[in-house]
């Protein structure tokens, strides 16, 4: 299950930072939920996710960061690509172990933050 603070820190943060001052440019009006989930919340989500997706399609975050939310967000494989995967495709399998790897390095971050 995810969390608001998990979103904030996994997307929201790395976002933020990756977009500087443009940030504003495409989240205008579309601001994060404030913490501890007040009323507003689902909305505040609601035009934050759809601020990204359009910050996303027009390629205004890196590649690298937007595989990072696809991961994130549990999207499943393509089809093809998945079909690929279960038959030993060696570049596929390599990307998918890789995706398990980062995923496993921001787990570990975040159980040191919590320390």
């Amino acid at each position: 299950e995810r969390r608001l603070a998990h979103i904030r820190a996994l997307v929201h943060d790395p976002v933020k930072h990756e977009l500087g001052n443009a940030y504003d440019l495409y989240f205008t009006g579309a601001h994060f939920a404030l913490r501890g989930g007040p009323a507003g919340t689902s909305a505040r989500m609601g035009a934050w996710l759809t601020a990204l997706s359009k910050a996303i399609n027009v390629k205004a975050l890196s590649p690298c960061l937007v595989a990072s939310i696809m991961r994130f967000v549990e999207i499943p494989l393509p089809g093809h690509i998945a079909e690929q995967t279960l038959s030993g495709s060696k570049p596929v399998h390599d990307a998918v172990l890789n995706a398990k790897g980062m995923s496993q390095q921001e787990e570990a971050k975040e159980e040191e933050k919590a320390e």
